[in-house]
């Protein structure tokens, strides 16, 4: 599954405390825009909300080396051992905070 890459620029840019025009196409998530586990969950979750990935992904992403053009091209096969799936029903299931 691919995203128009404005939207995904957009999401990673939020999600980064960034504009999308600081983000390049090779930019690598974690060691050049210094996104930690919460904001790779948070960015995992807006991807799973705007449909950019199916619910059937696995979500434990190994996000080392990965890049926002493997994002735009649906590179994430063969990266994961959790399914989003699992995540959104765990999710579901965690007590709210207020």
């Amino acid at each position: 599954m691919t995203v128009d890459r404005e939207r995904l620029l957009e999401l990673v840019a939020r999600v980064g405390g960034r504009t999308a025009d600081e983000i390049s196409a090779d930019a690598r998530l974690v060691e050049d825009l210094g996104f930690d586990s919460l904001m790779l969950t948070e960015l995992t979750v807006s991807l799973l909300e705007a449909g950019a990935i199916s619910d059937d992904l696995p979500a434990d992403i190994t996000w080392e080396g990965l890049t926002v053009e493997d994002l735009a091209l649906g590179r994430l096969s063969g990266r994961t051992t959790v399914s989003a799936s699992t995540l959104s029903r765990h999710r579901a299931t965690e007590p709210r905070q207020s």
